[in-house]
């Protein structure tokens, strides 16, 4: 580990991608890793992080019992093993994909969800997931959500209980904010920037509504 706040560490492994998919599901079942190509990648999440994580994976399963809904989720991905922070699968992979994701090719999620903090390698690591979902035209719904890179809390909801409006773009909505906390959403056509902001929320193509109040709610407290 570089520094203090350092949240991406990567090993590189020259014979990793050599290995069969045994190997490297055993080896991911002892780090907890994502695997490109020769490198190992270990998120280091602290608790804002994690508890926006279990809120964004409650709102989605009351949203529809149907889906598959959950955190942490491996699959495989163009030939890569990647673990979305939160996962929506519209029709639930099978057990054997559950249980054992690379052995068999656990699918990607119809909604790929990422919470980073607004600084690199956090920032850089989950919008390759974006890189790689765009080029590929995968068909995939992919949000970013960048949390603030500070000890402060964020302020607190000027207007409690007020009901919830959409959320406006940014000016120009393809230019990522300079200042956290934003999101980032891709619909499979178009990439869109949005401040985060209380009081607001995000209806996707899928139906589910991501309200930002699940966000803020987190980083805001003392």
């Amino acid at each position: 580990m570089q520094n203090q706040n350092q949240t991406i560490i990567k090993i590189t492994l020259p014979e990793l991608d050599e290995s069969n998919v045994y190997v490297q599901q055993a080896i991911f079942d002892k780090y907890d890793a994502e695997m490109i190509e020769k490198d190992l990648f270990i998120k280091i999440d602290g608790g804002h992080k994690t508890e926006i994580q279990a809120h964004l994976t409650f709102s989605g399963k009351v949203h529809n019992r149907t889906w598959y809904v959950a955190p942490g989720t491996s699959c495989m991905m163009m030939g890569n093993k990647y673990t979305p922070d939160v996962g929506i699968w519209l029709i639930r992979p099978t057990h054997a994909q559950l249980h054992k994701p690379f052995v068999n090719a656990c699918p990607p999620p119809d909604v790929y969800i990422e919470v980073f903090y607004n600084r690199d390698p956090d920032r850089g690591f989950a919008l390759e997931k974006l890189a790689v979902i765009q080029q590929n035209n995968l068909g995939i719904e992919f949000i970013g959500i960048a949390l603030l890179d500070g000890q402060a809390p964020f302020p607190q909801n000027p207007n409690p209980g007020v009901a919830s409006v959409p959320s406006t773009p940014v000016n120009p909505p393809n230019v990522r904010p300079p200042r956290a906390p934003y999101f980032v959403y891709w619909n499979g056509t178009n990439l869109v920037y949005y401040k985060i902001d209380w009081n607001e929320h995000l209806v996707l193509l899928c139906g589910w509504t991501m309200e930002l109040n699940i966000i803020l709610d987190t980083i805001s407290m003392p």
